[in-house]
């Protein structure tokens, strides 16, 4: 079962002053940051690693 899942990025337009990607572009910016395949997140690292303090943060405080 598929479910998906809908994230908002409030604020984004204010960074297109500065050159920064909003909307298509932004969405396909994030997308290529999370890249998930059999082997897990393979995208960029600083995510993997966030996403992976993360996981253990709520882990040990949910034991």
């Amino acid at each position: 079962m598929q479910i998906n899942k809908t994230v908002f990025a409030l604020g984004a337009g204010a960074s297109f002053e500065f050159g920064l990607p909003i909307g298509e572009q932004l969405k396909e910016h994030i997308a290529k940051l999370m890249v998930f395949d059999r082997n897990g997140l393979n995208g960029d690292d600083y995510v993997s690693r966030a996403i992976n303090i993360a996981a253990h943060i709520l882990i040990m405080t949910v034991v």
